[in-house]
């Protein structure tokens, strides 16, 4: 994470275990920042659970 407001604003972040624990909040905090996000977890049901906003992206299953 950067050091001043809005340094994350556009970067590409790839969070593994997305769906749940540390890997959702980090998940969540980046969101916040309006960081690009690949977000990948094995458990398809935490995974697809999450909340979203209406200008992501997606391409599919996670974690297959």
């Amino acid at each position: 994470m950067g050091s001043g407001p809005n340094t994350d604003v556009g970067e590409l972040v790839l969070i593994t275990g997305a769906g749940h624990g540390v890997g959702r909040a980090t998940a969540l905090e980046f969101a916040k920042r309006q960081s690009r996000l690949v977000l990948w977890d094995t458990n398809k049901v935490m995974a697809h659970s999450r909340p979203h906003s209406g200008t992501s992206e997606s391409t599919g299953d996670l974690g297959t």
